[in-house]
């Protein structure tokens, strides 16, 4: 009797309507928004800003350290970016692992068209 629900949980969970689906699938769809915010918003603004305090810099406008500090904060978005990323095709990876096919083939009508970082 234990085998059998043990062997109706492992179906349920690799299906693309199990749970451990969904939530991959949700991580994914998150991860990829993340990664649109950072590539199109937030990476483009803080390399402005960037641009911006060394230009103050060169004139005497802003001191070294918030020079070094608008560095950091271009590094420190570079890399959440990258994080996004390394998250998205982990997802993908999991999904293809759970349903045993390629993501795209899993994901079907529900990927996006563009679902593509």
């Amino acid at each position: 009797m234990r085998g059998q629900a043990l062997d109706m949980l492992r179906r349920a969970n690799n299906t693309t309507s199990g749970p451990n689906f969904i939530i991959r699938s949700s991580r994914r769809k998150q991860n990829l928004k993340s990664l649109r915010l950072y590539e199109r918003d937030i990476l483009p603004a803080a390399r402005l800003t960037l641009e911006a305090a060394l230009a103050a810099y060169q004139v005497n406008r802003v001191d070294f350290m918030g020079l070094l500090d608008n560095q950091m904060s271009v590094f420190n978005f570079e890399i959440g970016s990258a994080t996004a990323l390394v998250s998205y095709y982990k997802a993908l990876a999991e999904i293809e692992f759970l349903t045993g096919k390629l993501a795209e083939d899993a994901l079907g009508p529900v990927a996006d068209a563009g679902d593509k970082p």
